[in-house]
């Protein structure tokens, strides 16, 4: 018995010996970030990875093995990028100026390298590039608070969800764009669950419900939900995807713009300008989603696409980041395009080449066309002699 046991304890030392030291950083302050990264860092824990996490939102009981930096303090620096308690009664031109200066400050805090400035759609990529989605979607958890339960089950009419994200407040927008949003509410037969960071919304309307905090899964797997309006967010973008909810896209700053036209360009929603909302714009825009079948056929057709490639995603990213530790850094995937200088990789000695041969052929082509003429000059005079 005694001389079996290391032969059953060798498995677990083989597991333990192939265990790495992960180090995951994620300075940027926004919680729709941290999840998808916390995610992966805690699947890598649980294999029995040592990590340390660098983040402003740490994880909530991680596994022993697990080493965290709070760098919560990164929040001072963006809390106020987006507080439109600034903007009072000012102009069009002032308001879209605000917008502009507000955006561009976004994305110096969120862009961390000049890679992730460029956003595509489908196109060609090295194997070194592994594409994953919807990291953080775990389903619903629980049910929802029995108020808003009650309130949602009684939607005769469905209900809209309308959330800007962690990173702008509704509670911030300015006092006539909450009142158009709120005219425009008014005048629905379905209700309106409204994520609002105050107590009270004075003046709202008796087919609203706020509330300071919602969560979100749980609300956008309600049966009743007919559309969801969003700042355009990747992780609400992803959630609506999964649950098959059509949208309202208000985008404000970074990535919202090319989710937003994502969204478009898929006839999955609708988008309206933040400067642009009015009572009547806002009615438009959600009329156009309530009365058009459409846009829910083609939700649901996209969701059904989404899934597929969600479903696996988190494997993949485990799989892949130990890929790499076994393969120490996988050199293997690392494209020879690296290794050129930039003249080469555009190709500019390989065009320069052809257009040298090109010359010299037209040139020498210029040369024995003249001579041919020449010879046949000589040769018509000497027939007339």
């Amino acid at each position: 018995m005694r001389a079996g046991l290391p032969l059953l304890l060798l498995p677990l030392l083989a597991h333990a010996c192939s265990c790495a030291r992960i180090l995951g950083i994620n300075p940027t302050p926004s919680i729709s970030y941290q999840r998808p990264f916390l995610v992966i860092m805690r699947a890598l824990a649980e294999r029995g990875h040592h990590v340390t996490i660098i983040t402003p939102n740490p994880m909530e009981g991680p596994p022993p093995n697990t080493t965290q930096i709070d760098i919560s303090f990164m929040y001072d620096e963006w809390k106020n990028a987006f507080d439109f308690t600034k903007i009072g009664q000012l102009s069009k031109d002032e308001r879209l100026e605000m917008m502009i200066n507000a955006a561009h400050k976004g994305c110096d805090l969120q862009l961390q390298t000049p890679a992730v400035k460029q956003l595509h759609y489908p196109y060609p990529i090295q194997p070194n590039v592994i594409q994953m989605t919807g990291l953080h979607i775990k389903g619903p958890q629980k049910p929802l608070p029995q108020e808003i339960q009650s309130f949602l089950n009684g939607a005769k009419h469905g209900f809209i969800y309308f959330s800007l994200g962690s990173n702008v407040k509704s509670s911030s927008l300015p006092v006539f764009t909450r009142q158009a949003l709120m005219d425009a509410f008014s005048e629905l037969p379905q209700r309106v669950l409204w994520k609002f960071e105050d107590d009270s919304l004075p003046g709202k309307p008796s087919n609203v419900m706020i509330a300071k905090w919602l969560p979100q899964e749980e609300v956008l797997a309600h049966p009743n939900i007919r559309l969801f309006i969003t700042q355009g967010g990747l992780q609400s973008f992803n959630e609506a995807s999964y649950y098959g909810v059509p949208l309202v896209g208000v985008p404000f700053f970074g990535d919202q713009q090319y989710n937003v036209a994502k969204i478009l360009r898929s006839g999955i929603g609708v988008k309206i300008d933040f400067w642009a909302i009015t009572k009547d714009s806002m009615l438009d825009a959600l009329r156009k989603i309530l009365e058009d079948p459409s846009y829910q056929e083609n939700m649901k057709r996209f969701s059904a696409i989404y899934r597929e490639h969600q479903s696996t995603s988190l494997e993949r990213a485990v799989w892949w980041v130990e890929y790499v530790i076994r393969h120490q850094g996988a050199p293997h995937l690392r494209s020879a395009a690296l290794d050129l200088h930039w003249w080469q990789l555009l190709l500019l000695d390989v065009i320069g080449f052809i257009l040298a041969v090109a010359v010299v052929a037209a040139f020498l082509l210029y040369k024995l066309t003249r001579w041919f003429f020449s010879w046949l000059t000589r040769l018509s005079k000497l027939k007339k002699q």
